[in-house]
């Protein structure tokens, strides 16, 4: 098994919660063509993964097979790249939705980058992965800009969260460990 299946792409994405280095063997036997990192201290070195787009002040990589090219003025919590694939190019953005001191809130945050997906890369395949720290379970705390909303406007962008659509959890019904 490797990084594609016929005309299909192996992609990951992980919140690895900082023990990368812990983690690193089970991202590379999973073998995807590309994996998009969240809260992590440095990428190990590693021939398997030539291409790679770090940002460590937000803890977010992306790591590829294919070729990267970094996408200019991303939201500050986020970055973008393009990989160029055997099967066409793939727009990446991945979040890390920490907001900074006296900074908006998850979903704030979350909503300023689904605008700036909105505005930039709707011109072929996207991916929107991260590390939301959001949840419709919470709407009713975060009735102004409810994540639901923000659900709601990337589905209208052709978004579907690959985990419920896998998994076939409703938004909001998540069990406990998926959202903490």
């Amino acid at each position: 098994m490797g990084a594609t299946v016929g005309s299909l792409m192996r992609f990951i994405t992980w919140n690895v919660a900082r023990k990368l280095s812990r983690l690193w063997p089970h991202v590379c036997a999973i073998e995807p063509a590309v994996a998009v990192l969240q809260e992590i201290k440095a990428i190990p070195s590693d021939e398997r993964f030539p291409y790679r787009s770090v940002n460590a002040e937000r803890g977010i990589a992306i790591v590829s097979r294919y070729p990267l090219t970094e996408l200019d003025n991303p939201p500050p919590s986020c970055m973008a790249a393009v990989t160029h694939t055997p099967f066409g190019d793939l727009s990446i953005v991945t979040i890390s939705s920490k907001p900074s001191t006296g900074g908006p809130r998850y979903n704030l945050t979350n909503r300023v980058a689904i605008d700036w997906i909105a505005e930039r890369l709707l011109t072929g395949p996207s991916v929107f992965a991260g590390d939301f720290n959001a949840s419709a379970a919470w709407d009713q705390k975060y009735r102004s800009l409810p994540h639901s909303a923000n659900v709601a406007r990337l589905a209208e962008l052709g978004f579907i969260s690959a985990l419920h659509a896998y998994t076939g959890i409703e938004q909001g019904a998540e069990p406990l460990r998926f959202i903490t």
